[in-house]
């Protein structure tokens, strides 16, 4: 017996469609007669389908409205605080990169310091040397004696230190990111090379079985379909 759409209610409904299952398992396609039975099966759970909609997709419509109105309420009220944490990170972001410059250049200053103390000792030994070779020997001992006096003269400057920010309650993370410059220079190690799907999926739409592409395997997956016409 049919069953009108506009008197079925959800839990009518509910019975319903937790009765297809036990009814496919019975289905046995065998012959035109089973195979007409299962035809009218699948065009009965369509109309199901349809009437399925009928009943939930109001009550869809109605709750996801209620929540596109909760997220926009949501957003009101997060918006300025979103503003707000940003300007307070730019802020953060900019001094912490502020420190970090000034490491830097804290310790390119000390690198050029000790690589032009070691070329001016470099430079007093080869001076120490010729006068040597020259017959200056008390000359050669005045320098090396200033060469020793200034590598035993304890180093005045400290070794620089920097303290991590203090920010209770806040995270501070270090994210490293990168951006091309020219990628031709990139090394063959940091590229890769993949299928182009979307030309395989080109060739097997067109070719369908004649496709012969090595490395892949190419098979008919059906799509059923079923008009509702009635009711199962």
């Amino acid at each position: 017996m049919e069953t009108n759409v506009n008197t079925m209610d959800q839990k009518t409904i509910e019975e319903k469609a937790l009765s297809y299952p036990a009814q496919a398992q019975a289905v046995q396609v065998v012959d035109q007669v089973s195979l007409t039975a299962a035809n009218d099966m699948l065009v009965g759970i369509k109309a199901m389908r349809k009437q399925v909609d009928a009943v939930f997709d109001p009550i869809i419509k109605k709750a996801h409205e209620a929540h596109k109105e909760a997220i926009a309420q949501k957003k009101k009220v997060e918006k300025p605080l979103a503003e707000a944490e940003g300007l307070v990170k730019k802020q953060v972001g900019t001094y912490l990169a502020e420190l970090e410059r000034k490491r830097q250049e804290e310790e390119r200053k000390k690198r050029e310091e000790e690589e032009a103390k070691r070329k001016a000792e470099e430079e007093r030994l080869r001076q120490a040397i010729e006068a040597e070779e020259n017959g200056n020997k008390a000359e050669a001992e005045a320098i090396l004696e200033e060469v020793a006096v200034e590598e035993n003269t304890p180093a005045e400057d400290q070794p620089i230190e920097h303290a991590k920010p203090d920010m209770e309650g806040v995270s501070y993370k270090e994210r490293w990111k990168w951006e091309y410059v020219n990628k031709d220079l990139i090394p063959e190690e940091f590229m890769m090379m993949v299928p182009d799907e979307s030309k395989i999926n080109y060739a097997v739409r067109t070719m369908k079985g004649k496709t012969n592409i090595p490395g892949i395997r190419v098979f008919n997956d059906p799509i059923i379909s079923a008009r509702a016409t009635k009711t199962w």
